[in-house]
């Protein structure tokens, strides 16, 4: 069943276990934990290209295929979350719907930002997800116990911060994906998690061409483009893709949280996350503008799923943010996509090293 209005009828799914799946991060896991749920962040583990027509975005299709498979490798989902982000995304849903028995709630995120009524929109439909996780087997949150909640997620996402100098790329993604995974009960586990990989990778070898990578979603078997920057000599400084810092919301203001956690939600995800879908697309440029320079990047990758023209029309216009060369790297296009970018990626960085 898809909820996707007010006023239909709500499931009764109480014996379908806990786990609630999710794809953007405009989905906030905190308020998915005060629920009493687990949250989980999906990532499609590696390009599903088999079924693929032309014209459709390799990641939803990837997304939607995970969700649909048999067996299930997510295991029996309490609940699916998608939201309106784009046309792929809502055709995503439909497909999920139609062939899974979790019950599918398609949350509206505005693309208009600057509005109050975009503003209340959001907050509503966070209201509304409320109501259907309840009707999926959740409970009722106290004000108090979300505001806590909120600010044991801020003390994780500040611990993450403060340890990419030491981290990869990939295992930047990682943390933050699992983070995306953390119901109340692990926070404490997941900074220890931190500290592990921190002890394992040790110090970053300095001396790399540090350098920006820009984009939307990258599946977890694309992310050996990441591998692939640091072994031809990069050093990702920067990470504004969906895997990285730019889809984290902003910082917590824990006293205002107190008076009102939804409120706080709402200006954390919706009023700070930057984003191609957004219009005005100035949040988004504004972003990048101020982070590229903020950065020493010395060269930006735009990482991109094919047929993606929210991102494709960045690809010039980044040019005129920042003086810096920008290689388009196109994902999903065909099964060797990955080795024919790693190539491009090795030229490219060794043109700024000259």
């Amino acid at each position: 069943m898809n909820i996707d209005a007010p006023g239909r009828a709500w499931p009764s799914v109480n014996d379908m276990g806990q786990p609630v799946v999710y794809v953007s991060p405009f989905v906030p896991p905190e308020w998915i934990a005060a629920h009493g749920m687990q949250p989980r962040r999906l990532v499609p583990r590696a390009p599903a290209m088999r079924g693929m027509r032309e014209g459709q975005c390799p990641f939803a299709w990837q997304a939607a295929a995970s969700l649909t498979a048999t067996p299930q490798p997510l295991g029996n989902p309490a609940a699916i979350i998608l939201t309106s982000t784009c046309d792929q995304m809502r055709r995503a849903a439909e497909i999920v719907q139609a062939r899974t028995p979790s019950p599918v709630f398609l949350m509206n995120v505005p693309a208009t930002w600057r509005s109050d009524s975009a503003r209340g929109l959001y907050a509503d439909e966070l209201a509304r997800l409320g109501l259907f996780l309840q009707h999926c087997g959740g409970r009722q949150p106290g004000q108090g116990e979300l505001a806590a909640l909120m600010l044991a997620y801020e003390r994780a996402r500040i611990a993450l911060k403060a340890a990419q100098p030491m981290l990869s790329a990939r295992e930047f993604a990682r943390l933050l994906c699992e983070l995306g995974s953390c119901d109340a009960g692990q926070l404490d586990g997941f900074q220890r998690a931190i500290s592990d990989a921190c002890g394992q990778q040790g110090q970053r070898a300095a001396g790399g061409i540090d350098l920006a990578i820009v984009g939307g979603p990258i599946a977890q078997g694309e992310l050996a483009i990441l591998d692939a920057i640091e072994l031809a000599g990069g050093k990702v400084v920067l990470n504004a893709c969906e895997s990285g810092q730019r889809c984290l919301p902003a910082p917590l203001d824990a006293q205002a949280a107190s008076a009102d956690p939804l409120a706080q939600l709402r200006r954390m995800y919706f009023d700070s996350i930057p984003d191609a879908f957004r219009r005005p697309d100035s949040l988004l440029e504004n972003y990048l503008r101020t982070h590229l320079a903020g950065s020493g990047a010395r060269g930006v990758v735009l990482i991109r799923q094919v047929w993606c023209d929210l991102w494709h029309a960045w690809t010039q216009r980044l040019g005129g943010l920042c003086p810096l060369p920008v290689l388009d790297v196109v994902l999903g296009d065909s099964p060797e996509g990955t080795t024919s970018a790693t190539n491009r990626i090795q030229s490219f960085i060794e043109i700024l090293r000259r």
